[in-house]
């Protein structure tokens, strides 16, 4: 998660979605206590250095911070254009 209090706005449905998929995940990692500049960043940052693959729903013509940090980690990149 990007920040502790990420879903606090968010509408009951997504809540209750978004906690039921922690309550079944194995470890969940919290990036900030609070919102910052960088925390979303950060938290893709993460994900990267712990995966082997980056998978792209979407055209293969963007440009992201993302893909850049994938390709400068090391970890592979794959799309799915939909």
């Amino acid at each position: 998660m990007p920040y502790e209090e990420q879903s606090t706005n968010w509408v009951e449905e997504y809540r209750d979605r978004f906690f039921a998929a922690h309550a079944e995940a194995d470890h969940v990692e919290i990036i900030s206590p609070h919102c910052t500049e960088d925390c979303y960043e950060c938290a893709d940052e993460y994900m990267i250095d712990n995966s082997d693959l980056l998978l792209v729903v979407g055209s293969k013509h963007i440009e992201t911070h993302c893909l850049k940090y994938a390709a400068s980690s090391g970890v592979g990149v794959e799309f799915f254009e939909i």
